[in-house]
């Protein structure tokens, strides 16, 4: 062998990561049924704002891509707001806004179900097949498990763990390694197609080198608890197969288990209806911790109620996010909104009291 080789065998390349469907994503800020859709007042942007305590920057971004009047925010993905410049908090404060604006009209939230009737199995991650390596064969991927709270539990009727990657043949006459077809096959672990089924993506394999390329991160498709029941299998991401060496067969890819993003504290219509509104400079928490929410566009209690945990940790992939949420803000930011509407209660019962 060389001794350019020696110091650093050329490798072949990494797999590209396969994203998973963003069922989330395409969601509006609110969701009701057609006809009530029209019966909704015709507010402008600024009339919206005025009304809800919204911020400048959040009206001005409306004004700007013309969703004039505000009902045209039912018709629009919240991945399009994104791509739009509305930041996680500005998308919290509209999903908050907006359904009060349905409550006033309606008193309650006139929601089409549609084709929400599955209770699914949900299957983990499968993890890419290591590639064959004329010395080691690659080590074959993680499968993950998906992550479900104990509460979400009895949405589905079977949920099943991550399935690891195959790992790559050495050298062993006439054997080559696995293909990512194969390993599949090996596991049994394909969805079937029947029903509405959701896979997440799935990574690309690595190149064939002196040493072989990793496998690729097939991510998992984003899915809120509610939506699950909408698709009758749910399956993770699939790993791409290690890349094949002279030398060291590349590692299979990951591939990630489902997880479902959790508002950080949940409320009902009633409650909703009743919260006055309430600035975060008179949020009990942290300074620094609501220095954060601002950068991210949060500028009321109530945005928090329509705060996915996921929201907050995923803004750490933010190029432009110097600060970071950490998994302790997401715990104190729930605890503070379960005191919140504790306190608001209290307080609503005692005006109840002296005003009788």
């Amino acid at each position: 062998m060389p001794d350019a080789f020696r110091e650093k065998p050329p490798s072949g390349g990494e797999g590209g990561i396969g994203d998973g469907p963003d069922i989330a994503g395409l969601a509006p800020p609110a969701s009701i049924d057609d006809d009530s859709k029209d019966d909704l007042p015709d507010l402008s942007p600024a009339e919206f704002c005025q009304q809800y305590g919204l911020e400048d920057v959040i009206c001005n971004l409306l004004v700007k891509h013309r969703f004039d009047p505000i009902g045209s925010l039912l018709d629009v993905k919240e991945s399009t707001l994104k791509s739009l410049g509305f930041k996680i908090g500005h998308i919290a404060e509209l999903r908050w806004a907006m359904k009060k604006v349905i409550l006033a009209k309606y008193g309650t939230m006139p929601v089409r179900n549609g084709e929400a009737k599955y209770v699914p199995e949900i299957i983990g991650g499968i993890g890419g097949a290591g590639g064959f390596g004329g010395h080691t064969g690659g080590r074959g991927g993680t499968g993950r498990a998906a992550q479900i709270e104990m509460e979400d539990l009895f949405r589905f009727r079977d949920i099943r763990g991550g399935i690891g990657g195959v790992g790559g043949a050495g050298p062993v006459p006439g054997v080559a390694g696995l293909s990512e077809a194969a390993a599949l096959a090996a596991t049994g672990a394909a969805i079937a197609q029947e029903g509405p089924n959701i896979s997440g993506g799935e990574g690309g394999a690595g190149g064939s080198g002196v040493l072989g390329g990793s496998g690729g991160l097939g991510k998992a498709a984003r899915i809120l608890a509610w939506q699950v029941a909408f698709f009758n299998k749910i399956g993770g991401g699939i790993g791409g197969a290690g890349g094949s060496g002279l030398i060291d067969g590349g590692s299979g890819g990951d591939g990630e288990g489902n997880k479902f993003p959790k508002l950080l504290w949940s409320i009902d219509n009633e409650t909703r209806n009743w919260l006055l509104p309430t600035k975060l400079q008179d949020f009990k928490i942290r300074p620094d911790l609501r220095q954060l929410l601002e950068e991210q566009g949060f500028h009321s209690v109530g945005s928090l109620f329509e705060a996915y945990d996921t929201d907050l940790l995923e803004a750490q992939h933010d190029p432009n996010q110097q600060s970071l949420f950490k998994e302790g803000d997401v715990s104190v930011l729930t605890g503070a909104l379960r005191k919140f509407v504790k306190e608001q209660k209290r307080k609503r019962k005692e005006n109840r009291h002296f005003s009788l």
